[in-house]
C-alpha cells in the first residue's frame, strides 16, 4: 500500500486484485483525485483509494510506502510515481 500524507489527510492507495499499482500523474491531481491516479491505465482499473481510512490485513506482513505531498509536488517521492 501507499499512503501519502498532506495537511489534515492521509490518502491511501491499495493495488487491486492484480497486485499492481496504477500509474500516477501530477497533472491529474485534483480535489476528486488527490493522488493523481490515472484511471485509464489498465493497472489502475482495480485500485482502491481512501482518505483517512487505513486498512491492514491481520497476521500478514505489509509494505507501506509513505511519501509526503507538499504544495509543490503531489507525487511525493520520485521512486513512487
Amino acid at each position: 500500500m501507499r499512503v501519502t500524507g498532506e495537511q489534515f489527510a492521509w490518502n491511501a492507495h491499495y493495488p487491486g486484485n492484480d497486485g499492481r499499482f496504477g500509474r500516477r500523474d501530477i497533472k491529474l491531481v485534483g480535489a476528486d483525485n488527490p493522488l493523481g491516479l490515472d484511471r485509464t491505465d489498465p493497472d489502475a482499473k482495480d485500485d482502491i483509494t481512501t482518505t483517512n481510512q487505513l486498512n491492514f490485513p491481520v497476521n500478514r506482513p505489509v509494505l507501506c510506502i509513505c511519501p509526503a505531498r507538499t504544495s509543490s509536488t503531489a507525487s511525493g517521492c520520485s521512486r513512487c510515481a
